[in-house]
């Protein structure tokens, strides 16, 4: 299985969605223990779900392990990431990919602050990409 460059590099934009995704179904699962602990702190409510407040824990360091796990793995990504656009001469071509797989920021936001049109831009991206395919 062989991976193009832009696939290559886009690897960390998709772990870093996938820790935001992680992240956010940690919450939801703190915010169920939450409402869990408030009916076993409750005068009305005797007997509790103790298990499924156990299981929600468990769940919710297996998940926090996960994540940490995954926060390892994108700073190694973006390390070697960061080397292999560092192989590039021009400054510019490197903060292009920079903003763009190491930030990453959007096409258009990246145009607007390197003062480029969404085209040039693109179609300079794809130059870049195909120098790259040589380095990697």
């Amino acid at each position: 299985l062989t991976m193009t460059v832009k696939e290559y590099l886009k690897q960390a934009e998709r772990l870093n969605d996938k820790i935001q995704a992680d992240e956010a179904e940690l919450e939801q699962l703190r915010e169920l223990t939450d409402s869990v602990k408030g009916l076993i702190l409750g005068e009305r409510v005797q007997m509790a779900p103790k298990n499924s407040l156990e299981e929600t824990v468990i769940k919710i360091v297996d998940l926090e392990n996960k994540i940490n796990i995954e926060i390892s793995k994108l700073v190694g990504l973006k390390e070697d990431i960061r080397d292999l656009v560092d192989k590039l001469e021009d400054d510019t071509e490197k903060l292009i990919l920079q903003k763009r797989y190491l930030l990453f920021e959007d096409w258009g936001t990246i145009a607007n602050d390197l003062n480029y049109s969404y085209r040039h831009l693109t179609r300079l991206h794809g130059k870049i990409l195909l120098k790259l395919k040589d380095v990697l």
